[in-house]
């Protein structure tokens, strides 16, 4: 099994429950090759995203995020979803 290094947990560290990643076993619900993400207050934003695997019914994916690689295995800056390289998504 390969490791990926990614960004995650951002709400564990700013104690906010909404941007929490969920730890455990997830269920591929869906793949998508480019999703358009839309979030909700108090962040509204829209951001598409590439290689975007829905994890959960609250909003959690996989996907790709090239803005975040230089934090990814390092540094938490997700909002939910688990951040990887281009070549790794």
């Amino acid at each position: 099994m390969a490791a990926y290094p990614g960004s995650v947990w951002r709400g564990d560290e700013v104690n906010d429950p909404t941007l929490v990643t969920r730890s455990g076993i997830h269920v591929v619900i869906e793949k998508l090759p480019v999703h358009l993400m839309i979030v909700s207050p108090p962040f509204n934003y829209h951001s598409t995203e590439y290689w975007d695997v829905r994890i959960s019914d609250n909003g959690e994916f996989i996907h790709e995020n090239p803005n975040t690689v230089g934090d990814q295995g390092n540094t938490n800056v997700s909002h939910g979803c688990i951040n990887l390289s281009p070549s790794s998504a």
